[in-house]
Parts: structure tokens; sequence; C-alpha cells
């Protein structure tokens, strides 16, 4: 049994207790997400209490190891076959999708004036797959949790206005199941996110946007590899950190789909766990007292880059349909 030092516990307890919380009112409310709750958590108490120092080891163990290990866990979710199921166009289609928001985060971020860090977590989160994206990719761009914690956020806001907006331009432009559900997969940032929206379309628009959404999510890994060698941050004497060997590791084990079903799910629930106590301990570091005016502008850096974003999607699909 692992006995941890004391100064470790009362951090521990409170970022777990707080993601916990996340956890139970994403299954019952479902407008943020699990992940996304406990972050915003960690926000509220963050700035309603102070905190005492006795709790800062535990968080800082929650924002690093204990993201680390949500990192590994994260690549089970990856299931590269997925890309198999593709015709050559809907492939073409999606990475194209996903290259473009890169490029227009890149881009427009720079004509707003943002450093190549906040550019970066919102292209990822914006491309791929919203905060597993951020939280994977964050080590490899930044340290700063203000930053890391207004990325989820931005990203998963305007998802959720995603989910209302999108079936309502979809019957407005009069798009079939199949035109609907490529339009939420490619554009929507959370898998939950993609299926709300997809099903509301149709069932079939639905099952398409899932597809379509899994293939964006198995791009997750060569973009991580691509960060990785990019940032040449070294661990142990090599390019890539040991927490990335485990996330390629863990996205090949569950392509192959080799693990018992029961471990298999019990390891998911164990990375999604992990991965909202680790947002809990960024929530915790953001100190709103600090916020300026350029929290709304990157509000509206994300609304520009998401709308510029569907409208090469809508574009694309007129021409491939």
């Amino acid at each position: 049994m692992i006995k941890l030092p004391a100064n470790y516990i009362y951090g521990l307890g409170l970022t777990m207790t707080l993601a916990t919380l996340g956890l139970v009112i994403g299954q019952t409310v479902g407008i943020l997400g699990g992940v996304t709750n406990a972050l915003v958590l960690g926000m509220i108490f963050r700035n309603c209490f102070a905190l005492p120092s006795i709790v800062n080891p535990g968080i800082h163990i929650a924002e690093t190891s204990i993201l680390s290990m949500a990192i590994v866990l994260i690549g089970l979710n990856l299931d590269i076959s997925q890309i198999g199921q593709f015709e050559i166009s809907t492939i073409l289609f999606v990475i194209a999708a996903t290259t473009v928001a890169l490029g227009l985060a890149w881009w427009l971020g720079a004509w707003f004036g943002f450093d190549r860090k906040i550019r970066l977590l919102l292209g990822v989160g914006t491309a791929i797959c919203g905060s597993s994206a951020i939280a994977a990719c964050a080590p490899m761009i930044t340290d700063d949790e203000r930053e890391i914690g207004l990325s989820v956020a931005v990203v998963n806001l305007l998802g959720i206005l995603g989910i209302l907006i999108l079936p309502l331009v979809a019957e407005y432009l009069g798009f079939d199941a199949f035109q609907g559900g490529l339009l939420v997969g490619s554009s929507l940032q959370a898998v939950g996110q993609v299926v709300a929206a997809g099903y509301s379309i149709s069932d079939q628009a639905g099952e398409l946007a899932t597809v379509v959404k899994m293939g964006r999510v198995s791009l997750l890994m060569p973009l991580v590899l691509c960060l990785a060698f990019w940032s040449q941050k070294k661990s142990d004497g090599t390019v890539l950190p040991a927490y990335l060997w485990g996330f390629i590791l863990f996205a090949v084990i569950g392509s192959m789909g080799i693990l018992p079903d029961p471990m298999e799910s019990g390891l998911k629930l164990l990375g999604k766990f992990t991965l909202a106590v680790a947002m809990t301990a960024i929530g915790l570091g953001i100190d709103c007292r600090q916020f300026s005016s350029g929290e709304a502008r990157i509000m509206l850096y994300g609304a520009v880059v998401s709308c510029m974003h569907i409208a090469f999607i809508l574009f694309s699909i007129s021409i491939v349909t």
C-alpha cells in the first residue's frame, strides 16, 4: 500500500473531492461535462476561499504527476483503427478540417496579439478534442495554469454554444444526415458535444458524427508526437517524456482491443477521474482577480477561430457532397 506524506494528503483530498463533485454534476446536469465542471469548481473555490499553504504540495502533485497519469490513460480512448472505416475523401476532409483549425488558431492568434502558447492550446483544443487534447499537449506548451484553464474554459463554452447552433444551421441549410453528421463531427470539440448535437439532427447523423469525431481524436497521437519533437523537451535523457511513451503504448493497446472489457472500462474511468483531479488543481491555481481585458479578448479570439473553422467546413461540405 502506498503511503503518502502527510503534507500531500490535504491538497489531494481537496482536489479529489472537488473533482468527484464535478463529475457527479456532469452526469446529472450534463451541460459542461465533468472535467470542465471540475476546473470551474476549482476556480470558484480558489476565488471564494483563502487556501491554507498546507494544501499546496498536494495540489502541485495533482497538476503534475496526476496530470501525467491522466495523459497516459487518455491514450486508451484512442482507436487508430477508426480511420480505416472512412473513405479516402472523408479522411482527407477530417485531416483538412483539423489542419485548418490549427492554422486559423495560429494565424488569428498572432493577429489578436497572443503568444504561441495560447495559440497552440486553443488550436489543439478546437482541432482535436477539447479538454483532453489541451491536457495531453499542455506540458509541452506551457506550465502556466492560467493559460491552460482559460483555454479549456473557452473551448468548452464555445462547444456548448455549438450544440445549440449547429443543428439549427444544418436544418436551415437543408442538410441531409450525411452532411449534418460531417458538420457536427468535424467541428465540435468534445465527444459528448458531438453526440448531443448529432443525434438532435437524426440518429444517422449522430452515428456518422461520432465516427468522424473519433477520426479526429485518433489524430491526437501524431499531433502530440509532433509537439514533443518540436518543443525538444527532454526527460530521462530521451526526447519524449516518460508519460508520452505511456500515452503511445496505451493508444496502441486501445486500438488493438486486447484488454478485457472490465479492465478497459476501469482504466478509462480512472483516466477520466485523474483528468478531473488535474483540471481541479489547475482551477485552484487561477486567481480571477488577476484577470484583465485580455480574458474577453481570448473569448473573442476563440469565437472567431470557431466561426471561421465552421465556415471552412460548410464550404468543404458543399464541394464533397
